[in-house]
Formats: structure tokens, C-alpha cells, sequence
């Protein structure tokens, strides 16, 4: 009898994506990746998958909170010169 495993496939988390934040948020409430479809790649030195998504996310809202601003935008009506009319006199 042969036996076949589906694996959910590999992905890098997107913190941009929300519904990679809503599988994460799933985890943190359920304490259980069942309920997710994916497989994360970690892409850095951590071990663990937790720890790395975190650290993703927290960079990911730091940098969209401290963003620096744009400067407004300024728009000038242009004005109307007005031409002198000699008096007739």
C-alpha cells in the first residue's frame, strides 16, 4: 500500500500580505499552525519559525510607522495681472 503525503507548499512570509498576518494571528490565538496552508521559509539564522515571523513583522510596522513623511504639496493659483487703464481726461 502506498501512502501519500500532501505538504503544504513553502513560502517566505509577507508581512505586506494580510493574509500571511492573518495565518500568523490565527497561530498566536490558537497556539497551532493547522489552520494555515503554508510552510514558512526562514531566512535568516533563527530556528524558529515564531521568533523569525515576529521579527519580520515588527520591522515591517516600525518601518510603516516611522516612514518619513512626504512634504505637503503646495498648489499656487496663478495671479492675474491687471494691466493699467489710462484715464481719459
Amino acid at each position: 500500500m502506498q501512502m501519500r503525503l500532501q505538504q503544504r507548499p513553502w513560502t517566505l512570509f509577507d508581512p505586506a500580505n494580510k493574509e500571511h498576518r492573518a495565518y500568523f494571528n490565527t497561530f498566536l490565538k490558537t497556539r497551532s499552525w493547522s489552520e494555515c496552508p503554508l510552510q514558512w521559509v526562514i531566512t535568516d539564522s533563527s530556528n524558529d519559525v515564531v521568533h523569525h515571523l515576529s521579527r519580520i513583522l515588527l520591522e515591517y510596522y516600525t518601518s510603516v510607522e516611522f516612514r518619513p513623511k512626504k512634504p505637503k504639496t503646495v498648489v499656487k493659483k496663478p495671479q492675474t495681472i491687471r494691466k493699467k487703464v489710462p484715464k481719459n481726461g
